[in-house]
């Protein structure tokens, strides 16, 4: 344990601090002085009562004690003279362990004081006395005053404790029983705090359990009241000095610990003559530069190490002796070495020099830091600063500093390249002197806006002048921003946005015109269309509108290729361009077609505009890589007045005469008139189209489905029947087939129907798998446009590899002429399919005379005769031949044949006769909705 009792005796139990190097119990002089102290109780009382007596006299602060009585002084001061003559005689043979001393680095010694006495130097130890009896306190610190003790009273122990733990204090005379708060509380609170004052308990109740309780809390000494006070002063002479020279050890211990094991090399330089520089004294880390052995530096010259553990040229000597000169002067002269270290590595250290106080001898102390991690540092800063000024020189921005007047007080090397100057020839200039004089009171507004407004991010665009003349336009974004000064400047990046400002006019520009003649577009001719349509419906003006097409166009770019036709197209819409008022409008409306708007024209004159833009363009002659090409165009004209109801009406009845002129022989102009037959037509079919379309998109078609029976008895066969389409009206009922498909052809409208079909027809399969084992065979019809579209094959391959559905159960039906018109795209597309498994049948076969002649190239499995010659068939004998000649030809051919058309059972027994196979029409089955198949389906009587 760190405390021990020194003695135990039935009057007092004193407590002493151990000495781990020389027990207390060992000082032959404290025992001696004790002995002494405890015989002369009388000596002791009298000591204790001249105390009273000074401190019933004690004068007011300030004053002496000349006023007492001359004789109680005397008595006083020899008392005192002799009881420190006796101490000191007592301590006069105690061991070095009880002086504190201090070493400095030069080896001298130094003895602070004695234990017994502070020290003369004006050394004050700081006792707290914490005792509730007020006379106790004031008579200790009369006396701790005379003894050279700086003390505090507290007469509670909660404010005793307060100020244990705030307080600086050396010692701390703690009475145990205290109103507030017990001591032994008091002690435990000061040991768990980190002030570890030295506590001696000054008790009149004491006892060997509280001294022991004393002990385990952390108590230096235990002394009990009513004894001669000079048991208690010694104590506390001993805590104090004990204090005091264990924090100097602390002191000293975490010094040197700095010292030695520091992170910096600390040397002790000793100037011998004008050339000696003696390394006397030197850390750890200084032995490990200088490569030293050993404390003995007496013969390590700085000289002889030179060549160690420094380059040749940095510092020479004569340069370090100088700053050696200048520290010893006072000064404290920083600079630079390059060491070398173990591995012969040279490494860069900071050296700092400064005097070192000596009464006799030049010393100098330096400290050595590596700066290895600085330099390393200072390179990366550098380097970061380097990468810094190429980011903002070349960074594809303009950056420019302005100030207040608006000149430039910075710009970057790419923003001053950009507008064809070097940056020091902008600098200084006037940003408004850069931008054209019709944007400078634009620019100035900006500028008076950024600084009035500072918190705000502003944008804008701008066009600035380059050197050469050329105008530039920028994006800047600008804020204002204060500099180190305090200064308020703008800062401004700009981007570079001529390009996409040219852009952005060229996008504008096709926005309303065709990129390839650079005449107005469809959008905009519709635009300018409608316009002119509502001033004749609120004024009553008169107007026309031509739609041209081009005859031989297509001749052109089969022939010589696109890049022929495109410049066809210029060069006419050049022509074009020169027959018409300056006031009308010339579009191009898609392809070869063009739009001529005539605005206040009546129909007379829109007439001769027609004619002269027909002649205009048959008298045209296209030259292209040595031939020549003759062109001619198809016009139609609509008047335009206020009972024109909307665009699309004239529009469409533009497009209709325009084709009237074209199956009128090409190269006519048609006018349209409102009972025109052939022109209703057109525009009936038209509607068709718009139909069609809107059906396909709004789910409005329908699947009926009719069977086709063998007409000879085979109760192997499954299922068989041809799918038929169905238009939904408005009002419910359904549209056949034969009054829109026409229109779908002209309009190029089958493919998308094909798909439908077949897309829904896989879909009503797929949901019955049950009913699709039982199938034999169901048909599909392809109009002739899908045969030669490779993208409807792909579709058509894609779906049959998603379905369920076997791809030998299908059969698709395609018409002669299809077949005929397009022979080596719908050989391949039919090839493709037959390998799959699919077949085919060729449908109103006999339609055409020449029939007969494909039949060996199309791989056709079934004929489908021609249900205009088997309804008659009863009554025209020349049918009758036909059908059956027909049937023997598919016979002969391996071919299987269906006759359509069979209305009635005497038609089922004619063909039966002849041997037809199949046979399809009312006789057999009226056509139902897919919805219904199953149900009993009534075969119509004759």
């Amino acid at each position: 344990m760190p405390w021990q009792a020194t003695s135990e005796n039935t009057n007092v139990h004193s407590l002493a601090h151990r000495d781990e190097s020389v027990p207390v119990r060992e000082h032959k002089g404290i025992e001696r002085l004790r002995g002494i102290l405890f015989e002369h109780v009388s000596t002791r009382q009298k000591y204790w009562g001249y105390f009273l007596l000074l401190r019933k006299s004690r004068l007011p602060k300030g004053k002496t004690a000349q006023s007492l009585p001359r004789t109680v002084v005397a008595r006083l001061e020899g008392r005192l003279s002799q009881m420190e003559l006796d101490i000191s005689k007592e301590f006069t043979d105690a061991p070095d362990s009880f002086q504190v001393v201090a070493r400095d680095t030069t080896g001298d010694k130094s003895q602070l004081g004695e234990p017994g006495k502070p020290s003369d130097e004006g050394w004050k130890p700081r006792v707290l006395i914490i005792d509730d009896d007020i006379a106790q306190c004031c008579t200790l610190e009369d006396i701790l005053h005379l003894e050279g003790f700086e003390a505090t009273t507290c007469v509670t122990g909660k404010k005793g404790l307060k100020h244990a733990l705030t307080g600086d204090f050396d010692v701390i005379i703690l009475d145990l029983r205290l109103p507030d708060l017990f001591g032994t509380r008091v002690l435990e609170e000061i040991a768990l705090s980190e002030t570890n004052p030295r506590v001696i308990i000054h008790t009149a109740f004491g006892s060997y359990d509280s001294a022991k309780d004393s002990v385990n809390f952390g108590a230096y000494a235990y002394v009990q009241k009513g004894n001669d006070p000079e048991e208690l002063i010694r104590h506390v002479h001993r805590a104090a000095h004990d204090k005091i020279q264990g924090d100097l050890l602390a002191s000293q211990s975490r010094y040197e610990a700095l010292v030695e094991h520091g992170p910096q090399a600390v040397i002790v330089l000793e100037k011998i003559d004008d050339r000696q520089l003696r390394i006397i004294q030197a850390n750890e880390k200084a032995k490990q530069f200088f490569h030293l052995v050993g404390d003995d530096f007496t013969e390590h010259n700085l000289d002889d190490l030179r060549y160690h553990t420094l380059t040749a040229e940095f510092p020479s000597m004569s340069e370090l002796r100088e700053h050696v000169n200048q520290a010893l002067l006072g000064r404290i002269p920083v600079f630079e070495w390059i060491l070398l270290d173990s591995e012969g590595r040279e490494k860069p250290y900071e050296v700092r020099l400064s005097q070192y106080p000596s009464r006799n001898r030049r010393l100098v102390i330096g400290s050595l830091v590596d700066i290895t991690q600085r330099r390393l540092a200072e390179q990366a800063l550098r380097a970061s600063e380097q990468r810094l000024r190429v980011l903002f020189d070349e960074n594809p921005s303009m950056y420019l500093h302005l100030d207040h007047e608006g000149c430039i007080t910075s710009i970057n090397l790419f923003g001053a390249s950009s507008l064809g100057y070097q940056s020091k020839e902008l600098v200084g200039t006037k940003m408004l002197d850069l931008s054209p004089s019709n944007e400078q009171s634009t620019l100035q507004n900006e500028f008076s806006s950024c600084f009035s407004l500072p918190e705000i991010l502003h944008r804008w665009e701008l066009s600035l002048r380059h050197k050469n003349g050329e105008i530039l336009w920028v994006r800047a974004v600008g804020r204002v921003v204060v500099d180190q000064l305090g200064e308020n400047y703008l800062l401004m990046v700009c981007e570079d946005i001529t390009e996409t400002r040219e852009m952005a006019e060229e996008l504008s520009f096709l926005a309303i015109h065709d990129p390839l003649t650079s005449l107005i577009n469809r959008r905009e001719f519709a635009r300018r269309l409608g316009s002119a349509l509502s001033h004749a419906q609120s004024v009553g003006s008169k107007h026309a509108l031509l739609y041209l097409d081009l005859d031989q166009f297509k001749i052109v770019n089969d022939t010589c290729g696109h890049s022929a036709g495109d410049e066809l197209l210029r060069q006419l819409a050049s022509v074009l361009q020169q027959q018409i008022r300056s006031r009308d409008t010339l579009a191009r409306l898609g392809g070869d077609e063009f739009g001529v708007l005539l605005e206040w024209c009546s129909t007379d004159e829109a007439l001769q505009i027609a004619d002269s833009l027909r002649q205009a363009v048959e008298s045209f002659r296209f030259l292209w890589a040595d031939q020549s090409f003759s062109i001619a165009a198809s016009i139609g004209i609509v008047a335009i007045s206020d009972k024109t109801t909307s665009i699309t009406e004239v529009l469409s009845a533009a497009d209709a005469a325009c084709y009237v002129a074209k199956d009128r022989g090409r190269n006519q102009i048609h006018l349209h008139h409102e009972k025109d037959a052939t022109l209703s037509q057109r525009l009936g079919e038209m509607q068709w189209a718009r139909r069609i379309h809107s059906a396909i998109e709004e789910n409005a078609l329908a699947l009926h489905y009719q069977t086709i029976a063998p007409i000879k008895d085979d109760t192997n066969r499954g299922e068989r029947f041809e799918l038929l389409l169905r238009m939904q009206r408005p009002d419910g009922t359904l549209e056949s087939a034969k009054t829109f498909l026409p229109a779908a052809e002209r309009y190029s409208a089958t493919t998308p129907i094909d798909r439908w079909v077949v897309d829904a027809a896989l879909r009503w399969l797929e949901s019955d798998p049950e009913f699709v084992r039982s199938l034999e065979l169901c048909s599909i019809n392809l109009s002739g446009h899908s045969l030669g579209n490779s993208t409807f094959l792909e579709f058509l391959t894609s779906r049959l590899d998603e379905s369920i559905v076997p791809e030998n159960k299908i059969c698709f039906e395609i018409t002669e002429t299809a077949a005929i018109c397009e022979m080596s795209k719908a050989i391949h597309f039919m090839s493709r399919l037959k390998a799959r498994g699919c077949v085919f049948a060729l449908d109103d076969f006999g339609s055409g005379l020449t029939s007969f002649g494909y039949l060996r190239t199309l791989p056709v499995d079934y004929l489908k005769i021609d249900g205009s010659f088997v309804k008659d068939i009863l009554h025209d004998p020349l049918d009758y031949a036909v059908v059956r000649s027909i049937n023997e030809i598919a016979q002969l051919m391996g071919k299987e044949t269906v006759a359509e058309f069979v209305e009635n059972k005497a038609i089922l027994e004619r063909i039966t006769e002849i041997g037809v196979d199949f046979a399809q029409g009312y006789a057999v089955g009226r056509p139902q909705p897919i919805e219904k198949y199953g149900e009993h389906n009534p075969v119509c009587q004759t």
